[in-house]
């Protein structure tokens, strides 16, 4: 089997899987990823949206603050502040999520 060496064609196989419907095949490329490079900000945002799509809340929320948190402040963290919104929402948590979806838009 094809074992990619790079961090980024982990991610781009990983989200290929994701947006198949893989979740298990893009779990493991994206972890893939985050054993080469654990603080690459687009790759724990990828991986926080598949354990969201499988309702691992809790999980979903660290790596999206941990996304959040490696984010170099020159890309923006829409994507993360809007992930964390979905996830917050999806716990019922309606005022926090509010909050993060108000900052997705800023």
């Amino acid at each position: 089997m094809w074992k990619p060496k790079s961090v980024q064609l982990y991610n781009q196989i990983g989200n290929f899987w994701r947006i198949k419907g893989e979740a298990g095949k893009a779990i493991e490329c994206f972890r893939r990823a985050l054993a080469s490079s654990p603080h690459n900000a687009e790759v724990l945002l990828n991986l926080a949206r598949v354990l969201f799509s499988l309702q691992y809340l809790d999980d979903a929320i660290y790596l999206t603050r941990r996304s959040l948190e490696v984010q170099p402040p020159e890309k923006g963290a829409w994507q993360q502040y809007f992930t964390l919104g979905e996830i917050f929402k999806a716990y019922g948590h309606y005022q926090e999520a509010s909050i993060h979806l108000t900052h997705s838009r800023t």
